[in-house]
């Protein structure tokens, strides 16, 4: 008997311990590292590189990205809205557009970028405020001619 119970266990210890496909980021505090991109959920803080720049996604404000299943005359357009700080400095708020400009902005000696917005639109699946990725990317910023 216990031959035949030890398969039905490793069975069910395999299918309990699958969680599915991964799921968005959370919103929380992501490190994220200098020139890569990385993922942050709606409500979320990343903490940049050494610098002390913390990037909170806040919300967004727009999105008439043309649906998956609808032919469009316009792509459309997504804003973000992002706030940045550098240490203890005042946070600035910052809008970034997925085709429109600016798609990135200088803030604090850095340049942050708006990559992509998910999930894409769909007509038939509306999109929850709380369901938002932004995938972004930080570089330091070119350094001002004389400098």
């Amino acid at each position: 008997m216990l031959r035949t119970l030890a398969p039905l266990a490793l069975v069910a210890l395999v299918a309990c311990s699958h969680t599915g496909p991964p799921s968005a980021p959370s919103p929380g505090v992501v490190t994220a590292t200098l020139d890569r991109e990385f993922d942050l959920a709606v409500g979320g803080t990343a903490e940049v590189g050494d610098g002390g720049l913390t990037i909170a996604f806040t919300t967004v404000r727009e999105d008439s990205r043309c649906p998956s299943d609808a032919i469009c005359v316009w792509s459309g357009d997504a804003a973000a809205l992002l706030s940045a700080a550098v240490g203890r400095a005042s946070a600035e708020t910052l809008t970034l557009h997925t085709h429109l400009v600016p798609r990135s902005a200088p803030h604090g000696g850095y340049t942050i970028h708006l990559i992509s917005l998910s999930p894409y639109p769909d007509s038939r699946d509306p999109i929850e405020p709380g369901e938002y990725v932004a995938r972004l990317r930080v570089e330091l910023a070119p350094a001002a001619p004389g400098d």
